[in-house]
C-alpha cells in the first residue's frame, strides 16, 4: 500500500451514522462533567494543546484479533479500561458507551487492512473537546500517535462537531514520511484538510504506517468577549460555547500492538 492510499477523509453513510451516535455520546458525557468540582475539571485541560483541549476520557482494551473486530465488538464484554487521567465521567457499563459497539468495528474496517487481520491489536479510545474563544489564537500540534516512527498503528479520528466558520487556519495536515518529526516542516504537510472538510467526517490513517500528523495554527478572528472573566467563566465555555466560539469534538480510535496512551 502506498502511503498516500493510507490516508483518507471519509464521509460515507456509515461514518455519518457514527457521527450522529458520537454527538449523542458527547452530549451525555458533557452533561455529566458539568457536575465535577472545578479543581477536578481543570485537570482535564491538556497542556500539550495550550490548555484549549478538554479531555473527556481515555482508555484501552486488552489485545484483540483484528479480523474479529471487523464484525464484532461489545463494550460490555471488552470495556475500555482507564489508563491514567482523564477518566471517563461515566462507567463503561452505562448505556452511553453502547454506541461504540458498532463504531469500533467500522473504525477497524477503515483503519486495519485485511492483510493484518491475524494481528492482535489494542484498541484505544480518546474523547476530546477543543475550544478557541473569540480573539484567541490556536497553536496546534504535530506528532505521531506513538512517538517511535517504526511502531505500527492505525488511527481513525471522528469529528462529530466542528464549527469551522469560527476559525481561520487550523487545517489538519498529514506527512507521508518515515522521517523523524524534528526533520519535517509541520507547516508543509503532504495532505491538508480544512476544518470545513473534516466537519462530521472521519480522518483515517491506516495501519501500520504511524504517519506524522497534526493541526496547523489558527485564529478565531471574532471580537473578543468584553469584561473581566473568571476561571469559572472559562470552564463554562466548554459546556456553553458562544455562537462565535470555535468548537471541535474528536473521538479517536487507535489500533496498535503496544499501548498508544502516554502519561
Amino acid at each position: 500500500m502506498q502511503k498516500r492510499d493510507a490516508t483518507q477523509l471519509n464521509k460515507d453513510p456509515e461514518v455519518r451514522s457514527s457521527i450522529h451516535e458520537l454527538r449523542a455520546l458527547f452530549a451525555e458525557l458533557l452533561d455529566e462533567l458539568r457536575l465535577e468540582p472545578m479543581d477536578r475539571l481543570r485537570t482535564r485541560l491538556r497542556a500539550f494543546d495550550n490548555f484549549q483541549r478538554l479531555g473527556l476520557g481515555r482508555g484501552e482494551t486488552k489485545p484483540l484479533l483484528a479480523g474479529d473486530l471487523y464484525s464484532t465488538f461489545s463494550v460490555s464484554d471488552t470495556p475500555f479500561e482507564p489508563v491514567g487521567d482523564p477518566v471517563f465521567p461515566k462507567p463503561m457499563s452505562s448505556g452511553a458507551f453502547s454506541k461504540l459497539d458498532s463504531i469500533v468495528p467500522l473504525a477497524a474496517r477503515l483503519a486495519v487492512p485485511a492483510a493484518y487481520a491475524r494481528e492482535k491489536l489494542i484498541v484505544a479510545l480518546f474523547l476530546h473537546r477543543v475550544l478557541v474563544r473569540p480573539g484567541e489564537r490556536y497553536e496546534g500540534f504535530f506528532h505521531r500517535d506513538i512517538p517511535q516512527a517504526e511502531a505500527p498503528i492505525g488511527t481513525v479520528i471522528f469529528y462529530p462537531t466542528v464549527t469551522w466558520q469560527n476559525i481561520e487556519g487550523a487545517e489538519v495536515g498529514v506527512h507521508l514520511s518515515d522521517l523523524p518529526l524534528d526533520t519535517l516542516d509541520r507547516n508543509a504537510p503532504d495532505l491538508t484538510f480544512a476544518p470545513a472538510d473534516y466537519d462530521q467526517a472521519a480522518l483515517v490513517l491506516k495501519y501500520p504506517h504511524n504517519l506524522p500528523h497534526g493541526v496547523r495554527p489558527g485564529k478565531n478572528c471574532a471580537t473578543p468577549l468584553s469584561g473581566e472573566r473568571t476561571v469559572e467563566d472559562e470552564m463554562r465555555d466548554f459546556f456553553e460555547p458562544g455562537e462565535t466560539t470555535f468548537v471541535k469534538d474528536m473521538a479517536i480510535l487507535t489500533f496498535s500492538n503496544t499501548s498508544s496512551i502516554e502519561d
